[in-house]
């Protein structure tokens, strides 16, 4: 039983080398029932996965440290994508993409305006509303 935990320590780093969180990096929790608990942060969140032994191997002690290091300037999604060979949404509506500044605001209004809503320059707040006349169902 203790056999296929050979290497594996509770608080070590692991790198996951198999699965549905291949390439992860986390850090040992548990070992029980033959599965081992790794804490994962990503994206934000942390989160505790149980997974087998054979879809883990621990984290050298030069990749510790390199893990460590992040970038010296801020890297946003797209960038990351690029960086690790995943394809890059070219379809963003933020304000670089669409040419403009307000590219959020663009994109909800045009959404607004398709659906019925306001048309350009009105706003859909009650007292607007009422002061134009119009009266809700």
């Amino acid at each position: 039983l203790i056999e296929q935990y050979k290497g594996f320590e509770v608080e070590g780093m692991v790198k996951v080398i198999g699965g549905r969180f291949k390439g992860e990096d986390g850090i040992v929790r548990r070992l029980k029932d033959g599965k081992i608990c790794i804490r994962m942060y990503t994206y934000g969140t942390t989160f505790d996965e149980w997974l087998p032994p054979e879809e883990l191997r621990p984290l050298t002690d030069l990749e510790i440290m390199r893990g460590l290091s992040g970038p010296t300037v801020p890297v946003n999604q797209d960038e990351f994508n690029e960086s690790i060979g995943m394809p890059v949404n070219r379809n963003k509506f933020d304000g670089e993409r669409a040419g403009g500044r307000g590219g959020d605001r663009d994109v909800r209004s045009s959404i607004r305006n398709a659906a019925g809503g306001a048309g350009e320059g009105r706003r859909m707040r009650r007292q607007d509303r009422t002061s134009r006349g119009e009266k809700g169902g």
